[in-house]
């Protein structure tokens, strides 16, 4: 009989309530709270509120309960060792000493109002004129000149009821900051849209030949079509496919990254650059140098459609340009000289802005506030 680390237990809870946690791991967790009371009553502990304890004070109670706890049998378990699980370890580690007031301590996080008013609404804008609200619709399905559409929540599907040729216009789908959605095309592609993300697409594709445009992030899975290409434009410049898997992100203006999981495409750029990638490979195509290929982890790079962005070594700055498209709020750097300053975590979409900024304030030493007018500051 042996008992199981502490901390990986805590680590294993931390990563659940930040939602990190992967589907393995999470059964792991059951197992051993279904198994031992010892570890059942931590978990209930870990949800409930608190008084104000120090951090150190917490852990060293419950440090106390577990020496005086059974012993466990450990449950045979190894946990992955990508980038992005490297990551989410580090989080979760560092969660456990600074998260621990936000998630053990009576001290309900709340986001500041200016935040919450900054969700906005999925538009699909017609080729006809008609703007629809995605995200206020009521009904599963409905139909607009001629075209069928069914959806939920975060999905769209539709089919031509009449004249296809006369569907070969370009519609736009807007995924506004803190949102993400997903759309089936006429020809049963997949498309997968990160916020502040607009898609130009047609109900129906021209014969012999498939367009649409991104500007910001997709992922993309695209049905193979010998006699009509796929080409996705970019502002600067065009994906040509037949049949793949691969992301998209042009959300720097000067910028514009091709990542390809599966099967094979053709990048070019604008001025006339062209690069064929492989899998597990992606292009860096700038405006100012030639293009840049290199190896990249699928996780890491992906994880912004599970709901989570994974910063590994990452500057301030860089953070700063996400948290505007993600949460919807204007960023202003008090002191310059903290743009350099580096990160390595997790950002959930789905949790308060304040628990990253928390573990900001905890690993980097940089603290922040918001303004009266809801603008986050580093200072």
């Amino acid at each position: 009989m042996k008992k199981i680390d502490i901390t990986s237990i805590y680590e294993l809870m931390i990563a659940r309530q930040t939602g990190i946690i992967s589907e393995e791991e999470s059964r792991h967790l059951d197992r051993l709270i279904q198994d031992n009371p010892d570890v059942k009553t931590l978990w209930e502990k870990m949800q409930q509120a608190h008084s104000t304890e120090t951090v150190a004070a917490r852990f060293a109670q419950y440090d106390r309960e577990w020496t005086d706890a059974s012993d466990i049998t450990a449950v045979p378990f190894r946990r992955k060792t990508s980038a992005f699980a490297r990551i989410s370890a580090v989080a979760a580690t560092v969660l456990l000493a600074c998260a621990a007031i936000y998630f053990l301590v009576k001290q309900p996080a709340t986001t500041p109002a200016a935040v919450a008013a900054n969700k906005k609404a999925i538009l699909l804008q017609t080729a006809g004129g008609e703007t629809i609200d995605l995200s206020a619709l009521q009904q599963d399905t409905f139909s607009v000149s001629g075209t069928h559409f069914s959806r939920n929540n975060k999905s769209l599907q539709f089919s031509v009821t009449a004249d296809a040729s006369e569907h070969q216009t370009m519609n736009t789908l807007t995924v506004p900051v803190g949102a993400d959605y997903h759309i089936v095309l006429a020809d049963k592609s997949e498309i997968w849209l990160n916020s502040a993300t607009t898609l130009q697409f047609p109900f129906s594709f021209r014969q012999g030949r498939r367009e649409i445009t991104i500007n910001g992030e997709a992922y993309m899975k695209i049905n193979g079509s010998a006699d009509a290409p796929f080409i996705v434009h970019t502002p600067q410049g065009e994906v040509r496919v037949l049949g793949t898997e691969f992301n998209v992100n042009s959300y720097d203006s000067a910028t514009t990254r091709v990542a390809l999981v599966k099967g094979a495409v053709q990048f070019s750029g604008n001025d006339g650059q062209a690069i064929t990638l492989r899998p597990g490979r992606e292009v860096v195509y700038r405006t100012d140098r030639k293009a840049d290929v290199q190896p990249f982890d699928e996780d890491l790079l992906l994880s912004w459609r599970k709901g989570h962005y994974a910063f590994n070594d990452a500057t301030l700055q860089d953070i700063t340009t996400v948290l505007p498209r993600w949460f919807g709020i204007t960023v202003v750097m008090d002191n310059p000289a903290l743009t350099h300053a580096k990160f390595t975590g997790i950002m959930n979409r789905n949790a308060p802005i304040t628990s990253f900024l928390d573990n900001i304030r905890f690993t980097m030493k940089i603290d922040y506030y918001f303004d009266k007018e809801g603008i986050l500051h580093f200072k």
